[in-house]
């Protein structure tokens, strides 16, 4: 049976970049929450023109080379290189769009050459079985409180994969899983020796998603 995995970001912060918040994908704060003021930062479901708004990622460095990008918290977004892009597409990858991404580096260099990658597949709901459960939501907004994951190799249920190799598991939308020949593609294909050994994925608070490396599932 196939593995299923999970990307994972640079561990040095120096590697991740910081989002325009002002195109920001999803990030329009809500009106206040009528039941409880404290859910006043949370964020409305993505707009079509939320989706498709090009987004800058400022990096700390100049090093030109770097296939994928990630962004800083709070929102997540990871762009992929024109030419990584490109044996992807020779390779026949399923369950993701393209989207505008401008990135700009230390010394001020602006670059059209990375994409962000937009993950359409899907992968179910987190399985029960795994310790992701619902414990809470408000009644006044979009504010919903999960369990934490305890078992990752019960997280997903393979029933509920729709077969994409790009694929989100609800409610973990900000992670990008992978399936098995996505992780050999970048593991061996693309980034050789800088990959670090697929390893288990750690618990959610957790599961960290992230580029440099590729972490296993079960």
């Amino acid at each position: 049976m196939s593995k299923f995995y999970c990307l994972a970001a640079p561990d040095s912060d120096r590697l991740l970049a910081a989002g325009d918040l002002a195109s920001t994908p999803g990030a329009r704060p809500c009106p206040p929450c009528p039941t409880n003021p404290n859910h006043g930062h949370c964020v409305t479901p993505e707009t079509d023109e939320q989706v498709d708004a090009p987004v800058i990622l400022d990096v700390r460095h100049n090093t030109r080379g770097q296939l994928l990008i990630w962004s800083w918290p709070p929102w997540p977004c990871v762009a992929f290189h024109n030419s990584l892009l490109q044996k992807m597409h020779e390779a026949g990858f399923t369950g993701y769009e393209l989207r505008p991404a401008t990135v700009r580096f230390r010394d001020g260099l602006l670059t059209h050459d990375y994409q962000r990658l937009q993950v359409t597949g899907w992968g179910g709901l987190a399985n029960p079985e795994s310790g992701i459960r619902l414990m809470k939501a408000c009644p006044g907004c979009l504010y919903k409180s999960y369990s934490s994951l305890s078992d990752s190799s019960t997280l997903i249920d393979r029933s509920q994969w729709t077969g994409e190799d790009f694929f989100m598991v609800w409610p973990l939308q900000y992670y990008i899983f992978v399936t098995e020949r996505i992780a050999e593609f970048l593991r061996v294909g693309i980034y050789l020796t800088q990959v670090a050994p697929i390893c288990s994925m750690a618990g959610c608070g957790g599961i960290s998603a992230q580029s440099e490396r590729v972490r296993g599932l079960v």
